[in-house]
Parts: C-alpha cells; structure tokens; sequence
C-alpha cells in the first residue's frame, strides 16, 4: 500500500522519538560525556552482586560468613584491622531485592546531580559519604554486620539537599525538588527504624553529604578557577579527616572480646563456627525426619563416639548473662535448651557426641532459704537402679580457673526394669557461690574414654566472668 510524503514523514518523526527514547534510557547505564561516574559506580556495584551469586552466594539471602568473606562492615573485624570493609562495604548487597532498591535511587539521584556536580566530584563523593556512613554505623551498632550503597546514595542525597537549600538550582525546579527529596529522605529514615536496617548508615551519609554538598555549593558559586579547586579539595579533605578521626576514636576504644574474635578469624574458627551453625542445622532436621525407632537395650547398640580430625577446631562458646565462657572441640554438637519462662536459671547449655553428654546450668535464687535448700538437695547421695543409695559413687574435689568444684561420680542406668540395659559413668561438679546466692552444675555422661579427654580438655579452659 503506498504512503503519501506526509504520512512518511510522521513514521520517520515516530521512529526517531523512538530511537531517542532508546537512546535516553540506554544512556542512563552507559558512560558518556557529562555523565560517567554514575553508570560506573552503577556497574561496579551490579559486577561484585554477580561474582557473589557466581560464587555460590544466595541470591536472595546470603548467609553471614558470605557477606562477611565478600567485605561487610563488621567492628570485631573492621576495627582489628580490617578498615578496608568501611570501603567495600559500599559495593556488597544482601540480596537481589537490596541491590535493585540500591541501584534505581543510585541512578534517580546521579541523573540530577553528577551534571552538576562532575565526574571527579561524583566519584568522591559517594566514596567519602560511604566512608563517613560505615563509620556511623560502627560507632551506632559495631557488632551488626552491615553492606549496601545505600549509606553512600543517602550521602549523594544529603549532597543535592544542600544544593536545593542555598539555592544552586533555578527556583522554578528547585520547590518541586525539593519536596521531592525531602519525601524520599523522610520516609527512608522512618522505613530504617525497622530492624535489620542500619539508619544509622543512612544518617551518617546524610549529614557528611550535606557538608560536603555545602563545600560545593560554595566552590561552584566561586568564579575563580583556583579558589573552585580549593574550596573542592580542602571540603573533600575535611570529610576524609572526619571519617579517619573517626575510626582512630573507635580503633582507641575496641572491647578486648574484639581482638579474641580477630584472632578466631583469623585461625578459621569464626569460618568453622558459622559453617557448623548451618550444619547442625541441617542435622536436626534429617533427626526430625529420620528419627531413631531403633530401641536400643544394650550397650553394644549405643551409636559411636566421633572422634576429633583433622578437618575439626576449637570453638568458642560465652554466656554473659551466666558469666561462663569455655572451647569446645567441633566433633561435639551443642545447643542450648534453657527455658525462657524461668527466670532462675541463667544458663543451660548442652555438649553431645554420641552418647557422651556435658550439661552446664547455672542457677541464680532469690533467697538464701531457697539457695540453701537447692545447695543441700544438690549434694544428695546419687541413687542406684533400684532407687537406693549408690554404694559405688565417690566424692572428691577438682579446681577449675581457681575455683573449687565438689565432684560426684558414679555409674548411671539406662534401660526398662525388664531388660538388662547398660551402665555409663556420670560425673557431676557443683560449684557454690553463696553470695551470689548462684550453684553452678556440670553434669558429664561419659561412654567413650576418648570423650572423657575432650570433657577434661573443656573443663581445663572454662573461665567464670561473675565468680
């Protein structure tokens, strides 16, 4: 069918709004001139989110040794050494879903501001404002792991707000900007107070970008060439020192527990440990599925003690509310199962490896009377099969980190009345501490002899933080 000039003419006005519409969107993710740092720092950010999720990161929700091993800010690690995670931080995503939230307000906001601002002082400013975000975040919550651009786009933000307040931007724009930006602000920070969201970041973007942006706004508005370059360098010098104080002040206060945690780091436990976490998990659930239906009515049926490899470690366990801290070796399982609706007891841990068991339960009371009662029932002559004094038990003493346990042993009975069952050895060390009104009890079944050395390896390292 054949076009008149008009009609062509219209088709190749369409296909060039079309072509430039291509054009406008590509251009947001490609360098070009006047706008090269954003797509950059765009790519770099989207570059380590692949290599992650190539490497077997989950793309969804990455476990914390992943992002801990990728570059997250974390204090027991940032401040021991590794100051770089205040920088790489800035490019780690905790999922698919955080990096593309990340990335859009990335580009919303380099869109408007690099052409004003430049390449040179787009790059630095979202590496200073990040820098300055990390900070904020270790000196507001050290111990939480934290990654994301977001803390460094909150600082480009902070930097387009000082731009909006005095006044840099035409006034027609400028209103409507601003509203704009304050509403998106606004409402981040309000979403940040949920947990799992580090504001703290975002607000330590916010306000070194908005006296970074202050700098600018003054350096832009100067004529001279020379005095741009000063006011440009000597503001971008000022925030770099306010990030570098900063840290210093944090390095000058690190809790010692910090230096404990770099070291198991460093040796792998830390690794061994959050590997094991997922591990035991794993194990329980297979337990749930498949559990033991087997009745087992001697002692030639019980399951085998694991022995200790070479692919094992120490691991380190604390309560601070019990004031124990011990290491553990990692062929042994634990898991705490303290009830939460009884406020007497601080702590209760258990250790098991096969059918060899240690179980630590700190007490507090509110009474002496009832301290006293608990200390006297503790000491009780242990009881035999038939529910009759033990004649086979002994009681001695055993130190441990300067304290004096009194040690019961004696041999325990499993098994129905109607079978003949099988016997294992139970050691039980009381510690009492009468003016803390607190009884502290290691109760150790032990089958295997080889057991009995981890047990005695443990209880040679158990340091009491409250005694």
């Amino acid at each position: 069918m054949a076009m008149n000039s008009d009609q062509q003419e219209e088709q190749l006005i369409q296909s060039d709004d079309v072509n430039e519409e291509k054009k406008e969107r590509n251009s947001m993710f490609l360098p070009h001139k006047g706008f090269i740092a954003t797509p950059i720092l765009l790519g770099i950010n989207v570059l380590v989110f692949i290599l992650m999720t190539l490497s077997g990161v989950n793309l969804f929700e990455p476990k914390t040794l992943e992002l801990l091993q990728w570059g997250a800010d974390f204090g027991p690690l940032t401040l021991t050494g590794s100051w770089w995670r205040t920088l790489t931080c800035n490019f780690v995503h905790i999922g698919i879903i955080h990096i593309l939230m990340n990335m859009y307000a990335l580009v919303y906001i380099g869109v408007l501001l690099e052409p004003i601002l430049g390449t040179r002082r787009m790059f630095a400013a979202y590496l200073l404002t990040g820098l300055c975000s990390a900070v904020s975040s270790l000196f507001w919550h050290a111990e939480t792991i934290s990654a994301g651009a977001s803390g460094a786009i909150f600082g480009l933000y902070g930097i387009f707000l000082a731009f909006l307040c005095f006044h840099h931007i035409e006034k027609t724009q400028r209103n409507a900007l601003l509203s704009s930006i304050l509403i998106f602000v606004g409402y981040n920070l309000i979403y940040g107070l949920k947990e799992g969201i580090d504001n703290a970041a975002h607000i330590g973007g916010l306000i070194s970008g908005f006296i970074l942006g202050f700098v600018y706004v003054m350096a832009l508005n100067e004529k001279r060439s020379k005095l741009q370059k000063y006011y440009t360098m000597g503001g971008e010098a000022g925030i770099l020192l306010i990030y570098l104080i900063g840290l210093l002040v944090l390095n000058k206060n690190v809790p010692s527990d910090y230096q404990d945690l770099r070291h198991e780091w460093d040796n792998g436990l830390v690794q061994a440990y959050l590997t094991g976490e997922s591990n035991e998990s794993e194990k329980y659930e297979n337990q749930k599925e498949h559990p033991i239906s087997k009745r087992i009515t001697s002692k030639d049926q019980l399951p085998p003690y694991a022995p200790f490899t070479a692919s094992d470690t120490w691991l380190n366990f604390s309560s601070e509310k019990a004031g124990i801290r011990l290491r553990y070796p990692s062929n042994w399982q634990t898991a705490e199962t303290t009830r939460q609706d009884n406020e007497t007891i601080l702590l209760q841990q258990r250790w098991t490896n096969a059918t060899n068991h240690l179980i630590i339960t700190v007490s507090q009371y509110d009474t002496d009377e009832i301290y006293e009662y608990n200390k006297k029932l503790s000491l009780s002559i242990p009881r035999n099969a038939q529910n009759e004094p033990s004649e086979d038990y002994k009681r001695s003493t055993l130190t441990i980190n300067g304290l004096n346990f009194i040690k019961t042993d004696n041999m325990q009975h499993f098994g129905a009345p109607d079978e003949e069952g099988y016997e294992i050895l139970q050691t039980v060390l009381y510690y009492f501490s009468p003016e803390k009104k607190t009884i502290y009890a290691f109760v150790m079944l032990i089958n295997d002899e080889a057991a009995q050395q981890d047990l005695d390896d443990m209880l040679e390292n158990v340091q009491f933080t409250h005694s």
